[in-house]
């Protein structure tokens, strides 16, 4: 009778919980560890919420070791498949030959990358960490003025995912300004001394 109870609780608190907006559903069970077991390690579950976006991801930067790290961030929020098997591009990297040079329009908004330099709306302010987030129907550009950019740029996209991978949204773009504080923070992790090799978690 005990365990029919606590399954029908399970039930009632399922009912009355809304993942709609949640990417994930994370469980944990005596956290204090007041029961005693052989396992301690196993009281907690993280699962997705939700069918993940299929994703060919195609990563060009300086840094080879940033490629791996990019690809592994990317796949806490996406389905990375081969391409042929995608919903959505994702192109990442100031050097990635997919990204469109010269003046673009999206979302009513004006911008363009040449000669390494973003300009958004006119305004190129030349700081490394400048990047911007932009979807365009089935393809997602992510890029900077520098590693700095393309790693702030990235965050961009990851806050806002519920944009990006969703296809009732043709069209979206972010722009990390002087301003942005993600990218000043991402500016200050990368040139402090110590941080001479960095994964995009640790960022």
């Amino acid at each position: 009778m005990g365990d029919w109870l606590k399954m029908q609780k399970i039930k009632n608190i399922g009912k009355n919980c809304s993942i709609n907006k949640t990417d994930f559903v994370s469980i944990t069970i005596d956290f204090k560890n007041t029961v005693a077991e052989n396992d301690e390690t196993n009281n907690y579950i993280r699962k997705a919420a939700r069918p993940a976006t299929k994703a060919y991801v195609d990563v060009s930067t300086d840094y080879p070791v940033v490629i791996g790290s990019v690809k592994n961030y990317l796949s806490q929020y996406i389905d990375l498949v081969s391409q042929g098997n995608q919903e959505v591009n994702i192109y990442v990297g100031r050097k990635n030959s997919n990204i469109p040079r010269g003046k673009q329009k999206t979302d009513n908004k004006e911008w363009k990358f040449e000669n390494n330099i973003i300009t958004y709306t006119s305004k190129s302010e030349g700081l490394p960490y400048n990047g911007l987030a932009v979807k365009q129907n089935n393809n997602i550009y992510v890029i900077g003025n520098e590693i700095d950019g393309d790693i702030a740029a990235l965050r961009k996209l990851v806050d806002n995912r519920e944009f990006y991978f969703s296809k009732s949204v043709p069209e979206r773009i972010d722009y990390v300004s002087e301003e942005d504080l993600d990218g000043l923070f991402v500016f200050d992790y990368l040139h402090t001394d110590e941080n001479k090799e960095v994964t995009i978690n640790e960022v």
